[in-house]
């Protein structure tokens, strides 16, 4: 069994965010203070939303911008990573 921190620059708001975790689970989940635990079989896993200032492109695109941190133990290597492609699917925007 492993334990391991990512984390990631994503733009993203917290109403984006708390809707995504609910997808990554499969249910609704409380996020408290940003932050939500998921168990993943015997897995502990916290994911946690940190706003950032909000990105400006030309003079009326604003995006948010958060860095989102995952701590994962209780996984070997291989669930590591299958649950980190679970996470990449359920986060993913559409774009054009």
């Amino acid at each position: 069994m492993t334990s391991m921190h990512v984390e990631k620059l994503m733009t993203l708001s917290r109403a984006e965010f708390e809707k995504s975790v609910a997808a990554l689970a499969g249910h609704a989940v409380a996020v408290n203070d940003g932050r939500a635990h998921l168990r993943d079989g015997g897995a502990e896993i916290e994911i946690a939303y940190h706003a950032l200032p909000a990105k400006r492109l030309g003079g009326l695109l604003v995006l948010p911008q958060a860095r989102v941190t995952l701590d994962l133990s209780g996984l070997d290597e291989a669930a590591a990573v299958a649950f980190l492609q679970r996470f990449e699917l359920a986060f993913q925007r559409g774009g054009g």
